[in-house]
């Protein structure tokens, strides 16, 4: 072993262990949206009914109404989502509200766009 290797085992020994609080425990493992790891892009025929209570087979041939509907449901999974997330809910799950947050922003832009519903 080499006297660099020795010292650097000697400090990594002698240093005291430092207890983690429930807050550093509770970020350690979350990524801020600009990390390495990037999320899964949008497909709305698997990410839709993993997320809310819809058939694939319903997503093909939407009205206005129903893609209004669909929305609204979005609205409130992720309202439910965040309100677990802030008051620390043993149930919450960043995945999933990012996973809602992106399918929202999809199909709320899709009804804007008129893009999924025929007319």
């Amino acid at each position: 072993m080499t006297s660099e290797r020795k010292t650097a085992l000697k400090s990594a020994v002698s240093m005291p262990y430092k207890r983690q609080t429930k807050q550093q425990i509770k970020y350690s493992s979350f990524q801020p949206a600009g990390s390495s790891k990037a999320a899964a892009p949008y497909v709305r025929e698997i990410s839709l009914p993993r997320l809310i209570a819809i058939w694939p087979s319903d997503l093909k041939a939407m009205s206005k109404s129903k893609l209004e509907k669909i929305v609204n449901i979005l609205k409130k999974a992720l309202r439910a989502e965040r309100q677990k997330g802030l008051v620390g809910h043993w149930s919450y799950n960043i995945n999933r509200h990012l996973a809602l947050l992106q399918a929202y922003q999809a199909e709320r832009e899709a009804l804007k766009n008129d893009s999924h519903y025929k007319k």
